[in-house]
């Protein structure tokens, strides 16, 4: 049916690592990028994983996923911009 429902997030201050960071803030900023439509960034963390970043997002045909990169690694820095797409 096309729906990603994510559960856990339980606030918007989030932990990657023992650096903390405001999710909603980057929510926002890339649901403002052109192409977007609706976005959501989380932690995530896997068995013998170190956690990572992460963004689900929705976006129009030919969004441009290399500028989005750019632009959260230029405003959030490596430690907290999202790594990683769905």
């Amino acid at each position: 049916d096309g729906m990603l429902a994510l559960a856990g997030r339980e606030g918007e201050v989030l932990n990657r690592g023992g650096v903390k960071f405001n999710a909603a803030v980057q929510d926002e900023f890339i649901a403002s990028f052109a192409g977007v439509k609706d976005a959501a960034v989380f932690v995530t963390t896997g068995v013998g994983a170190a956690a990572g970043v992460a963004a689900a997002l929705v976006a129009d045909e030919g969004f441009d996923m290399r500028a989005l990169r750019q632009a959260l690694a230029d405003r959030f820095g490596a430690a907290t911009a999202p790594s990683v797409f769905m």
